[in-house]
């Protein structure tokens, strides 16, 4: 039964891929958003009098909110507008393998397109204090956070008709408790310090336990 569930996890999930290579309009966007704004970010950086890693804390979690809504809409609601999503529920595995393939989607969506954010800032802000070993591990935390809120953001929007309206206030609401608990660790890495040590364990936990109440959650609202 695992192996099945896997299969189906990796087929579904290679569905959606192909869906961005053949229909790349969304993917593009998300790129030029990402790179426009480490651009923006990089530029303020340079005619700005405050060190150069001052805005890390308040742009990282804009650019991952925005992020977690270009992953909802591609995830769930584009299921939604195509008029598949009641062949997922025909397919012959529970909602919960259906829920983890468009979490997996999500997650890998949102850290590739926050490290290309990264990646800009970094190139058009040189040179800058920060530190990128913790600075990645950060990120790929709040990506497993933000990826289970994008999903199950974009499952219980499925037949919401102000679904383009609700998705990014549900996203911005549900993304709040991590941020919160988050803020003084990336404060820290953008000045080139390195958190307390074990400081990602909390955040594991959060980020695990919110996916875990996502899976939970997306029986009850798929079916």
């Amino acid at each position: 039964m695992p192996g099945r569930a896997g299969r189906w996890i990796y087929t579904l999930l290679w569905k959606d891929f192909l869906l961005d290579y053949r229909n790349p309009l969304s993917a593009s966007t998300q790129l030029i958003f990402s790179l426009g704004s480490g651009v923006l970010v990089g530029l303020v950086y340079r005619s700005s009098v405050w060190p150069a890693g001052s805005l890390i804390p308040a742009a990282l979690p804009i650019v991952l909110v925005f992020q977690a809504v270009f992953a909802s809409y591609n995830s769930f609601l584009r299921e939604a507008e195509s008029r598949t999503i009641d062949g997922l529920r025909l397919l012959p595995v529970g909602p919960e393998v259906v829920f983890a393939s468009k979490l997996i989607y999500s997650i890998i969506n949102i850290f590739a397109f926050t490290i290309l954010f990264l990646l800009s800032l970094l190139f058009f802000a040189w040179p800058i204090n920060v530190a990128l070993a913790p600075l990645t591990a950060w990120v790929l935390l709040s990506s497993l956070y933000m990826g289970g809120v994008s999903s199950l953001s974009s499952a219980m929007m499925i037949y919401s008709r102000a679904r383009g309206t609700l998705a990014p206030v549900l996203v911005l609401l549900l993304s709040l408790p991590f941020f919160q608990s988050s803020a003084v660790h990336v404060g820290v890495i953008s000045q080139g310090y390195m958190p307390r040590p074990g400081w990602p364990i909390p955040l594991t936990i959060l980020s695990l336990g919110f996916i875990l109440v996502s899976l939970i959650l997306a029986r009850y609202v798929l079916e």
